[in-house]
Formats: structure tokens, C-alpha cells, sequence
């Protein structure tokens, strides 16, 4: 039984965290949030998503290169009706990470940055500004080397939280 607990309450807290968040969230930083929180162990986790998304309560796609994370509207209907498996202490530790997370997750949702290689000697960095589904903002970089794009990349990831 306590193991049964365990699985349902890995998958409620998120349920519960991306509706609490209300966007999309790349599904690294979901990962990174249910570690932290200790609510399942990596393998777990990757099965717990798993079973989500067959179950139609998330959704996975890919933006660009990056593994993404939405609720459903079938997750956001029926987060009430089990939301009580949850404790008061559960919900409560899930609010202060979304306290002291929540702007972190939003600004990797938001900007993504990718490269690749164009041509002999020349590589395209993409820079991306989204809200929602709504492109805001796309900035290409042309750059002389691989290496020069990774650390725009891994600059701006570093930067903004992603």
C-alpha cells in the first residue's frame, strides 16, 4: 500500500506543480523540480511521465530541440478529484518551491537558445522568446565555430535559469 502512495503522490505533486505554474516548462526543469523536491527518484520519474502522458493527463512535445511538458486538460481535470491523497505538508513544500522557483521556470520556458552547423566555417546560433505559443522574438547569430555557439548557448542557459 505505501508503495502504491508513493507512485500516486510522485504523479499528483506533478500534476499539481505544472498547474500551479500555469505554462509550459521544459521537461528538464520539471525533472530538476521533482528531484529537488524528492517526490520520486530519477528512474521513477521517467516512468511516472511516461505513464502520464499514455494516460493523457501531460502532454510531450519538442520545441526546437528542447523536451517540453504541458498539463492536459484531462490532468487539469482530474488534479481536483485527488488532490485530497495530497497532505497539508506535501502542498505546502510544493508552494514554497514554486515561491522560490517559479520565476526560474518561466524564463526557461520562455527563452531558448539552439545551434547548428550551416556551412563549412559558419554557425547559426538561434535565440527564441515565446510566450505561451506566441513567438515573441528570434535573434540568429552567425558565428565562425562550434565552440563560439556552445558558449552562447550555454551563456544564455546559464543566464536565464534553463
Amino acid at each position: 500500500m505505501a508503495e502504491a502512495s508513493y507512485w500516486t503522490e510522485g504523479k499528483l505533486l506533478i500534476l499539481y506543480l505544472l498547474e500551479r505554474l500555469g505554462f509550459d516548462i521544459p521537461r528538464a526543469s520539471l525533472e530538476m523540480a521533482a528531484l529537488k523536491m524528492r517526490w520520486l527518484t530519477f528512474f521513477d520519474l521517467q516512468q511516472s511521465l511516461g505513464e502520464l502522458e499514455q494516460s493523457g493527463l501531460i502532454e510531450l512535445y519538442s520545441r526546437d530541440d528542447q523536451a517540453m511538458v504541458r498539463l492536459a486538460e484531462a490532468g487539469r481535470e482530474a488534479l481536483p478529484l485527488f488532490l485530497g491523497k495530497l497532505s497539508h505538508d506535501q502542498i505546502d513544500r510544493a508552494e514554497e518551491f514554486l515561491r522560490d522557483h517559479r520565476a526560474q521556470l518561466r524564463r526557461a520556458s520562455q527563452a531558448w537558445a539552439t545551434y547548428q552547423v550551416t556551412g563549412e566555417g559558419q554557425v547559426s546560433v538561434v535565440m527564441k522568446m515565446a510566450e505561451r505559443d506566441l513567438l515573441l522574438m528570434e535573434v540568429v547569430l552567425n558565428l565562425p565555430d562550434e565552440q563560439q555557439a556552445a558558449q552562447a548557448v550555454n551563456h544564455r542557459r546559464s543566464a536565464h535559469g534553463a
